[in-house]
């Protein structure tokens, strides 16, 4: 799951990872299980708020806004996954101006659950108002940061995480 804030580039890099072979849950939403977690599929249109650089071209059938980029589900790359998948990681997304080469760091639970907490969007329909949930998937599954860099090493730096996973 990538973490981060609005205007980080989730959905760009979410957009380039699939052309990296990986599949798509959802954009924006992640609904996860607290007692499985399971995240839950929530498959709409990709949005980028910008065409994304290099070779991650855009297919003919995104709808173009005056503020943002539409992809629909049934143009990604590959189909979207449609039932329930097991959370195997945590990725808070950076993005620093300076940095060109990307690099990763393991994340503490503790500083997972802050992170994940800090972006969760119903806490408040869980015990312990969310905190309880936020602390369970962080001590669950490895957190990282990516401080990312071109969008292409990001997305080869992040293939090489997942398969030490």
């Amino acid at each position: 799951m990538v973490v981060a804030g609005s205007g980080t580039g989730k959905s760009t890099t979410t957009w380039a990872l699939l052309q990296h072979g990986f599949r798509y849950l959802s954009d924006e939403l992640a609904p996860i299980d607290p007692a499985s977690l399971d995240v839950h599929p929530y498959p709409h249109a990709l949005c980028l708020k910008a065409p994304p650089p290099g070779p991650y071209p855009l297919p003919e059938e995104t709808t173009r806004t005056e503020l943002t980029l539409h992809i629909p589900v049934a143009n990604l790359p590959s189909p979207a996954i449609r039932q329930p998948a097991p959370l195997h990681a945590l990725l808070f997304l950076q993005r620093d101006s300076a940095v060109s080469v990307p690099t990763f760091a393991k994340v503490s639970p503790a500083e997972a659950g802050a992170r994940l907490y800090a972006s969760t969007l119903n806490a408040l329909a869980h015990p312990g108002k969310g905190l309880d949930v936020a602390i369970r998937i962080a001590t669950a599954v490895p957190a990282f940061t990516v401080n990312a860099g071109d969008l292409r090493a990001t997305c080869e730096l992040i293939s090489e995480l997942e398969e030490d996973l």
